[in-house]
């Protein structure tokens, strides 16, 4: 299957309310992984896409995976939480987390922590995701980028 970008209104007017979705050309809702991804970073809109992550979860029965991609620490030696940057990644993804697991407690949920490009990694995760949800609006670059790269639709909550 071709990557072809997604046909969207390239300006989204600042009144509206609300999270927006932007569905690639080609997508298949009938394939469903039962898999839901949301990006997780230091931003305010972070939380808000977080919550719209679980209640989408919980709506669809889905499981939600948290990732949260580091694109500026080196490459270390031995597992994940014996690297320098990890407790301050594992607490900046609990704050994210705050409350919403315990408001959806049937929504099964995992952390990843992955180093790299944020808008590369999780294109890599819209392979096999039903909906990726991003805080903040779609006109920052890594709106822009995943606009490009996503194999399945997109939420963007909260930024406005």
């Amino acid at each position: 299957m071709s990557e072809q970008p997604a046909t969207v209104v390239t300006v989204v007017p600042p009144e509206l309310a609300g999270p927006v979705v932007v569905v690639p050309d080609g997508w298949d809702p009938t394939q469903v992984q039962g898999l839901i991804v949301v990006g997780v970073s230091a931003s305010a809109a972070s939380q808000e896409a977080v919550g719209c992550a679980f209640e989408a979860a919980a709506t669809r029965g889905a499981e939600l995976i948290l990732v949260h991609v580091l694109d500026d620490v080196p490459a270390g030696s031995g597992g994940i939480a014996d690297q320098p940057w990890y407790p301050a990644a594992r607490r900046l993804v609990s704050h994210a987390l705050d409350g919403w697991a315990d408001k959806f407690p049937a929504v099964t949920f995992r952390t990843h922590y992955r180093r790299g490009d944020p808008a590369e990694v999780l294109a890599r995760y819209s392979r096999a995701t039903d909906l990726l949800v991003i805080g903040g609006p779609l006109s920052t670059p890594l709106g822009m980028s995943l606009r490009e790269r996503s194999r399945c639709p997109i939420v963007f909550a909260g930024g406005r």
